[in-house]
Parts: structure tokens; C-alpha cells; sequence
């Protein structure tokens, strides 16, 4: 008793193989489909700590230009007092 498929006569064997081939490449798919999922969650956790790093930048830009500040005036009082021992 054979199988008939797209007009000719397939053995059960054949069919088995294909259906096989089918399987795996759906279990494929649908493990592509379970890392991109995962990827989505990360991408959107990340997404959600954008505004707080953001925040974090700002504070650290403040204090660099704080520190900038302290550091243009310690070199002008080492620069005043460095001057009368040269003359």
C-alpha cells in the first residue's frame, strides 16, 4: 500500500524522513523564537535603565566639573606661591 504525494506514489520510509525534517526544523524555529523572546525581555530591561543612566551621567558630569574647578584653583595658589620663590 503506498502513499500517494503531490501525484506519485511515496513510501511510508520517504514520508517518515520528510516529516522528520519538518519536525527538527520546527523544534529549530521554535527555539529561535524562545532566544528572541529572551533577547526582547534583556533589550527591554536595558531600555528601562536608559533614563537612570542618564541621571547617573549628569551627576558624574557635575562632579568632573566640580573637580575641574578645585583642581584650576589649586594650580593658580601653587602658581602665586611658586612665583615669589623665582624672583
Amino acid at each position: 500500500m503506498g502513499l500517494t504525494y503531490t501525484g506519485s506514489t511515496m513510501q511510508s520510509g520517504q514520508l517518515g524522513v520528510i516529516l522528520e525534517d519538518m519536525q527538527d526544523k520546527l523544534q529549530s524555529l521554535v527555539e529561535s523564537m524562545s532566544n528572541m523572546n529572551q533577547r526582547l525581555i534583556t533589550m527591554n530591561r536595558s531600555i528601562d535603565l536608559i533614563p537612570e543612566m542618564a541621571d547617573d551621567i549628569k551627576a558624574i558630569k557635575a562632579v568632573m566639573r566640580e573637580h575641574e574647578g578645585q583642581l584650576d584653583n589649586h594650580e593658580q595658589r601653587i602658581a602665586k606661591l611658586e612665583m615669589p620663590a623665582r624672583a
